[in-house]
């Protein structure tokens, strides 16, 4: 029967259907698809009714395939103004030259205490600057598709359909920003700033004295709760870190070093999700599963960090990265990493910024169709002075 135009008699399929549902008979090989109608792209002619056989048979009704998709990374979404061309941030730098003796408890008879003397706030400022652009179109004719649909109603539902993916579109290329952000800061971290790269595998094996353990070996049952729950603990020391005033877990500048402190609430955590499950399902119990969702206020599952083949891993070209003295400087190698984990960053760590979204038409009365335009003005940035840890499961 499938993709035909006739209507089959099916009541011996059914027959063995219900027998093998009821248990009459056993399992036996069904033909499915007698009963199965498998959607095509080839295109019919319509057949002529059953009874008469002198009318064609119409389509009864059109299914517009259409579903509403949010991006994900939503807290990388900053809110900036649309003028200017270059956002900048001010920081004080830590000086020790600051602290010094109380001079009221070392007075002496005809000597003055000067209260002038100068100490300037040493700060730096870091640039963000250019924005990037882009389109996307889609033609509406007029009437050119009145054939194709049984009414208004029916055409209209097709623009609908034609503008929900123009909007999927848009909310994917957002997502898909905020992705390569986030797998470009993590490559930054790894050819740049190691000490705030974490190799939970390598540093578990010396822990239990097993060296020659590998990843495979951790992931077998007899010992990955043991890892899984070090791992946990190891993340959540550094989270819990992180909200102390201090000058790790971020680059710092020759000139002086950057204070900064990320408390829970403005921690974002980015974890693995596949392992992230397993974890969940094979060993922990509920209490776990709720603390590593509590270790930020924002944690985000992680289906791939840039590849949906290669899930758990980055290939960025060259990074860009500063160096102390606070200049950008590329890299002069690919980063390519396997095994990304997670990331706990700062909220104002990375994040990118539509400044100028705008939609613009125009129709053309000879063609009698309208072009509609969808644009984009974007800033995206990475400040390595703010909080950003990277685990690997090496």
């Amino acid at each position: 029967m499938a993709n035909t135009w006739s209507i089959d008699q099916v009541s011996t399929v059914l027959r063995e259907v219900l027998k093998q549902a009821e248990g009459a008979e056993n399992v036996a090989a069904l033909d499915t698809n007698q009963l199965l109608t498998l959607g095509e792209t080839a295109i019919h002619t319509p057949k002529k009714d059953a009874v008469m056989n002198a009318i064609t048979q119409v389509i009864t009704r059109t299914i517009f395939s259409s579903r509403k998709y949010d991006r994900k990374f939503k807290s990388m979404l900053k809110s900036e103004s649309e003028w200017g061309n270059m956002v900048r941030k001010i920081v004080s730098l830590d000086d020790n030259g600051d602290l010094v003796d109380n001079a009221s408890y070392d007075l002496t008879d005809g000597v003055s205490v000067d209260p002038f003397i100068v100490t300037k706030p040493k700060v730096a400022q870091f640039n963000f600057v250019g924005q990037m652009t882009y389109e996307l179109r889609k033609t509406i004719f007029d009437t050119q598709l009145n054939t194709a649909f049984n009414s208004m109603a029916d055409f209209s539902a097709f623009i609908a359909m034609v503008f929900t993916y123009v909007d999927n579109k848009i909310e994917k290329i957002h997502e898909e920003t905020a992705r390569a952000c986030l797998s470009g800061f993590i490559a930054s971290k790894i050819k740049s700033d190691t000490t705030n790269v974490i190799h939970l595998v390598s540093e578990y094996k010396t822990l239990i004295g097993q060296s020659a353990y590998t990843l495979a070996d951790l992931m077998k049952p007899e010992n990955f709760g043991s890892f899984m729950k070090w791992v946990y603990a190891r993340m959540e020391t550094v989270s819990n870190m992180m909200t102390e005033y201090s000058n790790k877990f971020h680059k710092n500048l020759t000139a002086g070093n950057i204070m900064r402190h990320t408390p829970k609430a403005l921690q974002d955590f980015y974890v693995y999700a596949p392992v992230f499950y397993e974890v969940t399902d094979r060993v922990l119990a509920d209490t776990y599963h709720e603390s590593f969702l509590r270790l930020a206020d924002s944690v985000e599952m992680v289906n791939f960090w840039q590849s949906i083949d290669n899930p758990d891993e980055i290939n960025v070209t060259t990074p860009e990265y500063i160096n102390n003295d606070g200049a950008v400087v590329t890299a002069d190698a690919n980063v390519v990493q396997s095994n990304v984990f997670a990331v706990i960053c700062d909220r104002e760590a990375m994040g990118y910024s539509p400044i100028l979204e705008r939609v613009k038409s125009i129709y053309n009365p000879r063609g009698e169709y309208t072009n509609w335009f969808w644009k984009f003005n974007e800033r995206t940035y990475r400040d390595e002075s703010e909080n950003f840890v990277v685990f690997l499961l090496d």
